[in-house]
């Protein structure tokens, strides 16, 4: 049974001070401190400081335990605590309604419910929807609900009398108005699914919830509080990768008799938690690197201890009955016939002990590698044996020369996954120094036991050139380390501007900031319009052809920096936008680089108290919805423009150009992206 090694607790007293109490092992420390009036104060550096302590001695993960009185509940103390205590997960106590009782099951016996609202702009929620696939296959009484309205759910479990339910949603909301967000199919509207809506909709039979998304505490501890259910969520941002690896392991060993804890425990244990912060993004020199893993919500110490599937109740039956009982239009059974079957697993390697599943980028663009984006994506590796200290050797020969990483790792039965960002190659940098062009790479894995080869895979990749931008949805947040704010071109454009600037706003400042505090921004942005008109560029056709070799193509093109459209004096709208972005950012500015299908277009925060406002959390600077751009520039905190209007021989003015900005993004089937540059600073580097 899972034990918890230490604790905290935090009560708030009258005099507004928090007292806080630590119980580590035999030792009790008790402290009060202000109330936190941000997350960034939560923790004194006093009680930091002996928790660290306490963790260094310690080599082994083990659980602590957390009690918050309900006045401090909304503040996210254990985001606060996995910053400090590594890789040790989190037993939130929410005391309220006592856990139901109720003995293991055989896997057969088993009901699981899968809600998982599929979005266009996150890729990962159908590898998600698709890994998960395989548990229809392995006897248990598994459904998935696909983009689920509020009513369809509740209808799905009130039918389905799951005993656990997967919730995978977009988003999920805190605060006061908690709940499961997504998108609305037919209207394209964010809706929630609030919190208390779904505690009053939870059958009797759920034992166990999980909840696979960024920031769902407050959903969880309303969950476990109403209905005494052990409630699995995050606590912070989790990357695409991570989410995924701990379903597949989560489930791999709950069908195996583990306890929910003690499978959490593990993931903590057996996976390399060395992914960064927002979605596997963040440069290296920039982003503190964190621990993901959820958060275990229970309603006494002794709820850790829950077994869903008893040990002696695993079967290898590929079918059960009533596997699919509730296959109608909004719900149908996990396995072949839920739409898309996912890649079959990999013929087992000619060693056989221990087959490798991983993945590595289709191609490995120089602006991911600067900026900590992983070039392994997936490496799961399966055992039927367990090996306590095997070694995995990840190999990159790159032509120029090689680079081996290794790290020992523990195999048990089952499923290992194994965080790709973990392993660096430095002939990658090696070939960025050269300034090496396109070519094909290889990376082969090897498990080792000992002297013995376990399992062996290689897998081929493409280095690309340094000025080829790949357009995908995945790269799309790394578009920033194109935009290079000091080079001299830039710099000796605004010095050419000065004129119009200062006829245009009657002073020779070049202070965006104070500007974007008090709405004077458009003026700086025509300057800088008619500036560029006057130098006389060409628009260049946008490229049709794909980047990469025949049978692995990918949509993308070569980026002109602004020395060369300005030496040159042409550039595709792509290079045009761009060179915009980079000259507004300069005198710190807020603009906007948008993708729409063959088309990119710029633009800019009037505001910079409402580009703060509506960049809440920091880690984000992607606009992926068109319907929430069009709102921004219908409530005048948005301006697009046409950049390619500086290139027509007839001149366009800066007004017209921004109708037409506003008119492209109307006609557009789509928005790729909006990427906020200055939004994105901090984790994302520029290539120079």
């Amino acid at each position: 049974m899972a034990e918890v090694s230490g604790w905290m607790e935090l009560e708030a007293s009258a005099d507004g001070q928090v007292l806080i109490e630590l119980r580590l092992g035999d030792e009790r420390f008790v402290t009060r401190a202000p109330r936190p009036t941000s997350p960034d104060d939560l923790l004194p550096w006093r009680v930091e400081l002996r928790l660290r302590e306490w963790r260094s001695q310690r080599k082994a993960s083990r659980w602590f335990g957390l009690r918050v009185c309900e006045e401090l509940r909304a503040l996210p103390w254990a985001a606060a605590l996995q910053a400090v205590l590594d890789d040790d997960p989190i037993a939130w106590v929410v005391p309220g309604r006592p856990a139901r009782i109720s003995a293991p099951v055989a896997v057969e016996a088993l009901r699981l419910l899968v809600a998982i609202w599929v979005d266009p702009s996150l890729p990962g929620l159908k590898k998600e929807l698709d890994s998960l696939a395989v548990l229809g296959d392995r006897g248990i009484q598994a459904m998935v609900a696909l983009n689920p309205t509020g009513d369809h759910l509740r209808d799905r479990l009130e039918g389905g009398q799951p005993a656990v339910l997967h919730l995978a949603p977009t988003a999920a909301a805190e605060g006061p108005e908690a709940g499961l967000r997504y998108r609305d199919e037919s209207s394209g509207e964010w809706q929630t699914i609030p919190a208390a809506a779904l505690v009053s909709w939870l059958p009797e039979a759920v034992r166990l919830v999980v909840i696979n998304t960024c920031y769902a505490t407050t959903v969880a501890q309303q969950i476990t509080h109403a209905r005494g259910v052990m409630t699995v969520a995050w606590a912070q941002v989790v990357s695409d990768a991570r989410a995924v690896a701990f379903a597949l392991f989560f489930y791999e060993q709950l069908l195996r008799g583990t306890s929910p804890a003690d499978a959490v425990l593990m993931f903590t244990e057996h996976s390399v938690t060395s992914d960064m912060e927002h979605r596997d993004i963040g440069s290296a020199r920039n982003v503190a690197t964190i621990t993901q893993n959820p958060v275990v919500f229970i309603s006494d110490p002794a709820d850790l201890g829950l077994e869903i599937v008893s040990p002696s109740g695993r079967s290898s039956s590929a079918s059960a009955p009533g596997r699919g009982a509730l296959s109608d239009a909004g719900v149908a059974p996990i396995g072949p016939e839920a739409g898309p079957s996912p890649s079959p697993p990999p013929s087992p390697s000619p060693r056989g002990q221990a087959p490798i599943e991983f993945e590595v980028r289709d191609a490995i663009n120089p602006a991911l590698l600067v900026n900590g984006k992983e070039t392994l994506k997936v490496i799961n590796i399966r055992s039927e044996q367990h090996v306590a200290r095997a070694v995995i050797e990840v190999t990159c020969d790159a032509g120029v020369g090689s680079s081996v990483v290794r790290r020992t790792i523990e195999l048990i039965p089952g499923l290992t996954p194994v965080s790709g960002s973990d392993f660096q190659f430095p002939v990658l940098y090696e070939l960025l120094r050269l300034g090496v062009k396109r070519r094909a790479i290889n990376f082969c894995v090897r498990v080792l036991a000992g002297d013995s080869v376990l399992a062996e895979e290689t897998r081929s990749s493409w280095w690309m050139a340094q000025d080829e931008w790949i357009d995908s949805p995945d790269t799309h947040e790394f578009l920033p380390a194109f935009i290079d704010p000091e080079t001299q071109v830039v710099k000796d454009l605004w010095s050419s501007a000065h004129q119009v600037i200062v006829a245009l706003t009657g002073t020779s400042s070049l202070d965006g900031e104070s500007a974007s505090a008090t709405d004077r921004v458009a003026p700086y942005v025509k300057a800088l319009y008619l500036t560029l008109q006057g130098k006389q560029l060409k628009y260049l056709q946008r490229p049709s052809g794909s980047l990469g070799p025949v049978g692995r193509r990918m949509t993308g093109q070569r980026v002109r920096l602004p020395a060369e459209v300005i030496k040159d004096q042409r550039g595709t709208c792509h290079d045009l936008a761009l060179l915009f972005a980079a000259c507004m950012e300069h005198i710190r500015l807020y603009p906007l680089v948008i993708l729409i299908p063959r088309h990119t277009l710029v633009g800019y925060w009037r505001s910079s108290q409402v580009h703060k406002a509506y960049w809440k959390h920091p880690l984000k600077w992607q606009i992926r919805h068109k319907q929430d751009l069009k709102r921004l520039i219908l409530d005048d905190e948005v301006v697009l423009f046409e950049a390619t209007g500086v290139t027509e021989s007839a001149p366009l003015s800066f007004e017209r150009a921004c109708q037409r900005g506003s008119e492209q993004l109307d006609d557009a089937t789509t928005l790729d992206a909006a990427i906020d540059v200055r939004a994105s600073r901090g984790y994302i580097d520029t290539l120079q």
